[in-house]
């Protein structure tokens, strides 16, 4: 796999990520989207399940922010 964490321009890459969180009544998940040049976060979202649904959740929360343009660089 290879693993490219640069952008030579807005909106060319965006990477996401799921952590635990320990709360005081077990973990939650975070799901984030971030924006590779500008690192930034365009989306996250939070669940008690790591589930495929919350990281569509944080992409769809992404996705109205910016759309990707072309393929990326």
């Amino acid at each position: 796999m290879q693993r490219r964490f640069t952008a030579s321009e807005p909106d060319r890459r965006r990477v996401a990520d799921i952590t635990d969180l320990p709360t005081l009544k077990g973990f939650v998940y975070l799901a984030t989207v971030l924006d590779v040049f500008r690192r930034k976060v365009e989306g996250c979202a939070i669940s008690a399940c790591q589930t495929a649904e919350l990281v569509e959740a944080a992409r769809g929360m992404a996705a109205p922010t910016r759309a990707p343009r072309g393929p990326a660089a």
